[in-house]
């Protein structure tokens, strides 16, 4: 098959980014990125103020999220993105901002990303994704996975696998509540040695900046679970999109989201300097002591007891690659260069931190 405009304006941004190739692609996905700008219900915003959060929360995913130990098909990669961009457009599905700060700031300001701050959403990213990966308790691991990656509710994950195992609810819950109490103490601990800053500043970001640290460690990359597990993952990003609480849950959607977990445990390397063995499952801390560090993360939903709406199906960006676009639209130029130099600013210091310019680098086969 031959690669639309859009697929290869993608490969050559991922073989080599810069200020170039990120303004070509977002000029390629001009047809695309107006047709979610204009969905995107919210009257406070510009049409510019839309765009710009859409094409620099693109750029900011494909910085971040892929890297050159995974060969992933482009439209497997614009599928992601895709997935998140569409987040923006859904604001009766979104998150309340993260650290309880619900409707204080809105879903715009990614633009003030920062290497210095960028560097540090990479730690914070890192740190949460490596405490849980690494975990030694098996019951709180999987309770804080579901917690994090589908739904932020202690008691409703703890149900779920209590009725997966076929052991006593309450009993269950009430073990859980010390497990998510300790968990989130021992993350606490391990946020202590972060090295770029405080994690309390957060509170001080914008909205856009806060909300995509928390789809960050929300949402799974394919790059980071093996190649078998993609259609589980996949199940696992409908399930989350398009689940009602209140009713009974498939226990396929629930054996897949453990599969995405213990592939994601595998592709992950233990972390060398590891905080000393944690006894998850015993400690003693009342539960709700201290603020919930992961709820503060990540952030609750709006709608704490609604019904996502159901996922649309993910577009064929060739049909938008197709679309004429002979017509120039100086104004979209002139943002998709401004974009352009403030991620080519990330990407250098991001690049000269790291020592390995091609440690983000998707490889196509």
């Amino acid at each position: 098959m031959q690669n639309t405009s859009v697929e290869e304006a993608l490969q050559k941004f991922m073989a080599q980014p810069g200020p170039e190739t990120a303004f070509g692609l977002i000029v390629s996905c001009r047809g695309y990125l107006n047709n979610i700008a204009a969905s995107w219900r919210e009257l406070s915003l510009s049409r510019e103020e839309k765009i710009r959060e859409l094409a620099s929360e693109m750029l900011l995913v494909l910085l971040e999220d892929f890297n050159v130990g995974r060969a992933l098909h482009s439209r497997s990669v614009l599928a992601f993105v895709h997935q998140k961009l569409k987040r923006l457009t859904r604001p009766y599905q979104a998150r309340a901002t993260a650290f309880g700060l619900a409707g204080d700031l809105p879903e715009v300001g990614r633009t003030g990303f920062t290497p210095l701050r960028l560097a540090f959403a990479d730690e914070i990213f890192a740190t949460v994704r490596n405490f849980l990966a690494d975990y030694p308790d098996a019951n709180t691991a999987q309770l804080a996975f579901l917690f994090v990656h589908v739904f932020p509710e202690v008691p409703w994950a703890s149900r779920l696998l209590a009725d997966y195992e076929g052991t006593e609810p309450d009993r269950r819950l009430e073990a859980d509540k010390k497990r998510m109490a300790s968990f989130n103490q021992n993350l606490r601990i391990r946020f202590r040695d972060l090295k770029n800053g405080d994690w309390r500043d957060i509170t001080e970001w914008s909205g856009g900046e806060r909300s995509h640290l928390a789809w960050r460690i929300i949402s799974i990359s394919p790059a980071e679970v093996e190649h078998k597990t993609e259609t589980e993952l996949q199940r696992l990003d409908v399930w989350r999109e398009s689940i009602d609480r209140r009713q009974p849950q498939s226990q396929q959607d629930l054996l897949a989201a453990l599969r995405v977990f213990s592939s994601l445990r595998r592709q992950r390397s233990v972390v060398a300097d590891s905080e000393p063995q944690i006894l998850a499952a015993e400690e003693a801390a009342p539960w709700g002591d201290t603020p919930d560090l992961l709820l503060q993360l990540i952030g609750r939903p709006r709608e704490i007891s609604g019904v996502a709406a159901e996922t649309e199906e993910w577009p064929d960006l060739a049909a938008f690659a197709r679309q004429a676009v002979e017509v120039e639209d100086p104004e979209f130029n002139r943002l998709a260069e401004s974009i352009s130099c403030w991620f080519a600013e990330l990407y250098r210091a991001k690049s000269k931190n790291s020592g390995q310019n091609r440690n983000k680098v998707v490889k196509y086969s």
